[in-house]
This record gives C-alpha cells, sequence and structure tokens, in this order.
C-alpha cells in the first residue's frame, strides 16, 4: 500500500502458438512496474520520559517535573501527532523546614 514496491506480469506465446516451422513470438515474455511509491504514514509515538528534575525547594513543598517527546518515531508523511501530555509534575521535599532557635530579649533585672 506504501513505502515502493514493483508489479509483475507475464504472457506466454500461445495465441497461437508457433507452428508448422512458424517462428516463436518476438518481445519479452515479462514486464515489471513500480508501484505505492508514496512513503508510508508514520504515527508519532513518545519517547521515555527524562529522569525527574532536582526539586524546587529543599524543604517545605515543591514540585518537580519530566519530560519526554513525540521522537520514537517523530511523525512522518501525514502521520499522527502523540496523543496525551509531554511532561509530568509531582510535588516533592514535603517536610516542613527545619527552624532554628533564638533567643528572646533578656528581661529586665530583677
Amino acid at each position: 500500500a506504501c513505502g515502493g514496491g514493483s508489479q509483475n506480469r507475464i504472457r506466454s506465446c500461445s495465441n497461437p502458438a508457433p507452428a508448422n516451422g512458424g517462428v516463436d513470438c518476438n518481445g519479452d515474455d515479462s514486464e515489471s512496474q513500480d508501484c505505492n511509491a508514496d512513503p508510508c504514514l508514520v504515527d508519532g509515538e513518545w519517547s521515555s520520559f527524562s529522569d525527574w528534575s532536582e526539586c524546587s525547594v529543599a524543604c517545605g513543598g515543591g514540585s518537580q517535573n519530566r519530560i519526554r517527546s513525540c521522537s520514537n518515531p517523530a511523525p512522518a508523511n501525514g502521520g499522527v501527532d502523540c496523543n496525551g501530555d509531554d511532561s509530568e509534575s509531582q510535588d516533592c521535599n514535603a517536610d516542613p523546614c527545619p527552624v532554628d532557635g533564638g533567643w528572646s530579649d533578656f528581661s529586665d533585672s530583677r
């Protein structure tokens, strides 16, 4: 249906066959031609996701993401693009940040 191929056909020297000293048919008994030369449609497929990015913060709740591309293979020759999102996100480092202690002011002397 696509990508190139060939068609072949044959014939025989039988309409009528040579007889009584008649000569064989002149020319080739087969021929071929190219067909379906249009390139095949290639639908896009996703690559694997990248590794997760570093979290946006060290503590207190942040986010990280990862990406993928429509390149495994990329759509070609009228094929459809990949379906879905090219990125994902997730929460990370949700633990509260540490709070260092600090002195209050001294109280008045008594």
